[in-house]
């Protein structure tokens, strides 16, 4: 019996002692992998829209505000989680002689941006292509406690090819024409150092 509680007990340790070497090799290739700072590359809308106020819609978003050229993603790899955090411009509008009107642009406001970050915890699918928000809330007004419409959380984030993430999301975006909820498709290339 003492041998083969012995048995069984080394039989366990070696075990337990294989997967965690396991784990920690799994740990450390997807830390090269994905850990760091992804910059955006393309912004793409499914509707041409007008956000620098020129007349002129486009489904380049790129095109349309500078300040989405700020755009960029970091993906923190942890032994134990894995986070992602997105920073987007986020509008505001002052409107100094009229009530605001969602409905159009009126030349009185004046809009200004600011970087927001959304950072979530997520798990890898079970081939690493993609990447799953886990328990993603969406951002609600204080006064208020109503969704905030213009922060929106991705609802697909694929791996495209070495060091390239695609991240599809609905928002709401602030054009000539009022609010519009578009579909964006934002590439982002991973900044790797030598």
């Amino acid at each position: 019996m003492k041998n083969h509680f012995t048995s069984l007990l080394t039989f366990l340790l070696c075990f337990s002692s294989c997967m965690d070497q396991d784990e920690a090799i799994a740990y450390q290739q997807r830390y090269q992998e994905f850990d760091g700072k992804y910059l955006i590359v393309s912004a793409e809308s499914d509707l041409a829209v007008d956000l620098n106020m020129d007349s002129i819609p486009s489904k380049n978003l790129m095109d349309e505000l500078d300040e989405f050229l700020e755009s960029q993603i970091t993906i923190s790899i942890y032994e134990d989680a894995y986070f992602f955090t997105e920073h987007w411009p986020i509008e505001y509008i002052s409107c100094y002689q009229n009530q605001f009107d969602s409905s159009r642009y009126q030349s009185s406001y004046s809009i200004a941006y600011a970087r927001y970050a959304l950072s979530n915890e997520f798990e890898f699918n079970s081939d690493q292509s993609a990447l799953n928000l886990i328990g993603a809330e969406p951002v609600r007004d204080p006064n208020t406690g109503s969704v905030d419409q213009r922060f929106a959380i991705p609802i697909i984030i694929n791996v495209e090819a070495e060091n390239m993430l695609s991240v599809v999301t609905d928002r709401y975006l602030f054009t000539m024409d009022g609010y519009k909820k578009v579909r964006i498709t934002a590439q982002y290339e991973r900044v790797v150092s030598n």
